[in-house]
């Protein structure tokens, strides 16, 4: 599923999120992007990939967009409602793996504000290891397969 091809109704709880988690990071350090600003970087990634996961009353409790590069995979946003619900967390993670399993992806990347201690930490449980840092991000990176195992480890048995 596609940005562009989800209810408008579903991308305004998107940006909602986004607007709620990210722009506080961005604020501690004079980015000072508005809702307008957020809902534009939606507009931009419409054609990008999208796992949109809801809670008992339909409503979005978490996505991860990403776009798919040849042999690797961008993670552009992860975003959840309540960052302590695990099973959100990684059903999100689960439905990304099951989406790219059978293409030719070996590698996720993904990035975080370098003042986003939550992703930060996040990332390196995680298993990713950082690859690169800019004055703002560190790029994070890992196999698909240990991504896999390490999936795997934490919710039980489950096979892609």
């Amino acid at each position: 599923m596609k940005i562009k091809d989800l209810s408008s109704d579903v991308v305004a709880q998107l940006v909602a999120l986004e607007v709620q988690n990210i722009l506080p990071v961005l604020a501690s350090v004079g980015l000072n992007l508005t809702e307008k600003d957020m809902e534009h970087q939606f507009v931009a990634f419409k054609d990008s990939e999208v796992v949109v996961a809801y809670d008992d009353d339909g409503d979005v409790a978490g996505f991860v967009m990403y776009e798919v590069k040849g042999s690797e995979v961008m993670i552009i946003s992860f975003n959840l409602r309540q960052f302590n619900n695990a099973n959100i967390l990684f059903g999100l993670l689960g439905e990304l793996i099951f989406e790219i399993s059978e293409s030719n992806i070996i590698l996720v990347k993904s990035r975080a504000h370098h003042t986003n201690k939550r992703s930060l930490n996040f990332h390196r449980r995680m298993g990713f290891q950082e690859f690169s840092k800019t004055e703002q991000f560190v790029e994070f990176q890992i196999d698909r397969d240990k991504l896999l195992m390490v999936l795997k480890s934490r919710l039980g048995v489950f096979d892609y």
